[in-house]
């Protein structure tokens, strides 16, 4: 298995990605490919493993996509006003939940361009 995909990679341990990590194996024939896990997540926690390991850590077998769901194409009119809803009432959730931006657990949100991020991790 070449790669992997983890879907609200934050749920899991820096131990459970290790261990996905040391499973990614296989001939690569082709030059073109690479070893590969891509997390999609929401940075809930801005002292979670993931930022610590792939955002604080220079690489250039990291890359990192930052997106929001105003860039979703199946987001419909109704799931947008529940955001604004929860932009008015809740700014703190709808920074790491509409905005992408790493936040902390108990409400506090750090200032930053950071976001919504689908990162990938090509082991070369």
């Amino acid at each position: 298995m070449p790669w992997s995909w983890v879907e609200e990679a934050t749920e899991l341990q820096e131990s459970d990605v290790d261990i996905l990590d040391d499973r990614l194996r296989e001939v690569l024939l082709n030059p073109n490919l690479y070893y590969q896990i891509t997390f999609s997540f929401n940075p809930v926690s801005a002292s979670h493993w993931i930022k610590r390991k792939s955002f604080d850590y220079s690489s250039p077998d990291i890359l990192t996509h930052h997106s929001t769901y105003l860039q979703n194409p199946f987001i419909d009119e109704a799931y947008h006003r529940r955001m604004m809803m929860r932009k008015e009432q809740d700014p703190e959730g709808y920074a790491v939940y509409g905005e992408g931006e790493w936040g902390e657990l108990g409400g506090l949100i750090l200032d930053g361009d950071t976001g919504g991020w689908l990162l990938c991790c090509p082991y070369i």
